[in-house]
């Protein structure tokens, strides 16, 4: 098992986590983090190859 496109995964989360970041020091909001958690949850969960 593997993921069918990983350096696309690796800038999608790059930018979900400099999101998180700027929007918990702009928006004083650290629960962003909790968020892009989620959100990495899915992009991870949709990338694995399936055979």
């Amino acid at each position: 098992m593997g993921v069918s496109e990983p350096l696309e995964l690796a800038r999608q989360l790059l930018v979900l986590i400099d999101g998180a970041i700027t929007v918990a020091m702009v928006m004083n909001t650290p629960s962003s983090a909790d968020d892009a958690k989620e959100a990495a949850k899915l992009l991870i969960s949709h990338s694995f190859i399936t055979h």
